[in-house]
């Protein structure tokens, strides 16, 4: 298990899915991302966001809050496909 976290975000990777809690408390928003219906990882180059496409053609970005955690993020996710 690792996790990335940003000031309000955390990004959680376990070993079958990725979770990600966004927001503060009374106003959480949590996700499950399954790693199976992962389609494509990738650092946006302007504005150094993680993008994480499904194979339903939806596109979920986070700000990690500069290249280097975004791109330890992504090698971390490529690696447990």
């Amino acid at each position: 298990m690792q996790v990335f976290k940003r000031l309000f975000l955390k990004l959680k990777l376990l070993e079958n899915r990725i979770e990600i809690v966004e927001g503060m408390i009374p106003f959480r928003k949590r996700q499950t991302i399954p790693l199976r219906s992962i389609a494509s990882v990738e650092v946006t180059k302007f504005s150094k966001q993680l993008a994480i496409t499904t194979h339903d053609g939806k596109t979920h970005k986070f700000s990690l809050g500069g290249f280097g955690k975004a791109q330890r993020a992504r090698d971390a996710i490529v690696e447990q496909l």
